[in-house]
């Protein structure tokens, strides 16, 4: 309509391919460190209880009532970190934002070109010219190839995560590997205290 002033406005900038290759790639291998973290951390919160519970019922006469509160207390305690370790992270993934701040803050030669293109191309109005967006857009495209992801997440923690669970095991697996059908009936007795026969 004449007289009615148009509105300048900035079209929503598209994300470079390599800066998106690069925030899914750190999402997806955080997420994977993570849930080995997470993974090793119930198992072995799941054998700090589980062993203590099999030796009370194979070395003491325990009736149905201990052996219950016994059996529920283990299993209580691995599902709150099977749900506190694996679960929740599988429902929270960082969200790109996130992932380019800490990408940032691990590599700060990308001198804020990441975390800028990912704020602009999440904003609704970003403010300023095509031009600029344009270049933050070229700037990260051109830095991003030079970040590798296991640089910035390196498996270390994950790695020391799982050699301390498999220590933490080592108990049950030797029990298990010298009388494993003993240990196979205590098991069916945690699940089901009720059961009064004893390997």
């Amino acid at each position: 309509m004449p007289g009615v002033p148009v509105a300048n406005t900035t079209p929503t900038p598209s994300m470079p391919v390599e800066a998106l290759k690069l925030l899914k790639g750190f999402r997806r291998r955080r997420l994977l460190l993570t849930l080995a973290k997470g993974c090793a951390f119930w198992a072995g919160t799941t054998a700090l209880f589980l062993i203590p519970a099999l030796l009370l019922d194979r070395f003491l006469l325990l009736e149905t009532p201990e052996r219950t509160a016994i059996s529920w207390t283990t299993l209580s305690a691995s599902t709150a970190s099977m749900i506190f370790f694996v679960l929740l992270p599988l429902l929270r993934p960082w969200p790109l934002l996130r992932c380019a701040a800490e990408i940032e803050k691990a590599h700060p030669a990308l001198e804020g070109a990441l975390l800028s293109i990912v704020e602009f191309c999440q904003s609704k109005n970003p403010g300023c010219s095509g031009e600029l967006l344009d270049s933050l857009g070229a700037d990260a495209a051109r830095r991003c190839p030079r970040i590798r992801i296991s640089s910035l997440l390196p498996a270390q923690q994950a790695t020391r995560a799982i050699t301390g669970t498999i220590i933490v095991c080592l108990p049950l697996l030797a029990a298990t590997a010298w009388d494993y059908p003993g240990m196979v009936q205590l098991g069916r007795r945690l699940l089901n205290p009720r059961q009064q026969e004893l390997p």
